[in-house]
Parts: structure tokens; sequence; C-alpha cells
């Protein structure tokens, strides 16, 4: 019943991908477009949000879609700082990067404030935090993604900063969120 009740919830904010995410106002509920949806199910998204679908309850979802949405609103200004109408592969990817999700070799930095981030959903003035929190190497993570590839950027990991201060500095700063300060 609850492997139901996600799939529904998913479906009806997938939406229309492209169309639907032009459309939609900053006072809306974010859009989660269907391929990062499809990248979460790829990457341990769940497990490390501490969700085993088996026994998921209604707040392992408000988690799990509240994280989804701060993800997409990342990876959308990732695509409008790279003069992209849409999300590709890489700002997917890259947003998930400044979240500590991937690549696999990366040190959990921002797991302590994904709580913080669940709020992106419907709250205008999260979404704003996150766009602020990220750093100058945090924009250019999709530019080097696309030059090297996701494999040789994942089995490098030298590109990020393995030291916390300096990965707030110049990546990823959850800090800058409401529900920090």
């Amino acid at each position: 019943m609850r492997l139901l009740f996600l799939l529904f919830l998913v479906a009806v904010i997938a939406g229309s991908e492209a169309s639907a995410q032009e459309a939609q106002s900053e006072n809306s509920p974010v859009i989660i477009p269907e391929r990062l949806q499809l990248l979460a199910t790829q990457l341990p998204v769940a497990s490390r949000l501490g969700i085993d679908w088996q026994q998921a309850s209604t707040a392992d979802i408000t988690k799990y879609v509240g994280f989804l949405a701060s993800t997409a609103v990342l990876a959308k200004d990732m695509a409008k700082r790279n003069e992209r109408s849409t999300p590709t592969d890489d700002d997917f990817l890259a947003a998930l990067t400044l979240q500590c999700i991937w690549p696999p070799n990366k040190p959990p930095f921002v797991e302590r404030y994904w709580p913080d981030q669940v709020a992106a959903f419907f709250d205008v003035n999260v979404r704003n935090a996150l766009r602020e929190a990220v750093g100058p190497v945090g924009w250019d993570i999709p530019a080097v993604l696309g030059k090297y590839g996701k494999e040789q950027f994942a089995a490098e990991g030298g590109f990020l900063p393995l030291n916390e201060n300096e990965y707030f500095d110049q990546v990823f700063d959850p800090r800058h969120l409401p529900a920090t300060k």
C-alpha cells in the first residue's frame, strides 16, 4: 500500500517535466524532473537518507521528496547558469555532488543539513538560500563533468576539497539555509 502511494506521489510530482518547470512559479511546489527521479534510483539516495522502501513512513516520503526538490532546484540553476533551458545529466550529477551523494567516495559534509533542505519543495526562501549556498567551484562542476566525463570525475575525486571548511567556502555551504541560522 505504501509503495503504491509512493508511486502515485512520484507520478503526480513528475508531471510534464520541461514545460511544467518553465511554467512553475516560485511560490508553487517544485516539480521534480523524471530524469532526476531515475538517477536517484540508480544512486544510493534512499539508503543515504535512511529510507527502507519496504517500511517507508510518510515522514520518509517527505524526506525523500524534499531532498529531490532541493536537488532539482540546484540542477535547474546549474543549467540556467550554463545557458541551458533544462538540466542535463551533468547538471543533475553536479547537484547530487553538491549534496554529497555522488561520487561515492565523497565525504558527507552536507549530510547533516539534508533535513534543512526538505522545505525547498514548497518554500521559496529555502530555494533562494540553496542558490546562494553554491560556491564558485560548485558552479563549475557541470563543465568539469562535460570535459572529463562522469567516470573520470568520480574516479579522480581530487577536483573537490576534502576539508569541510574549504568545501563550504568553495563548493556548497548549506549553513545559508534558514533553518540553520
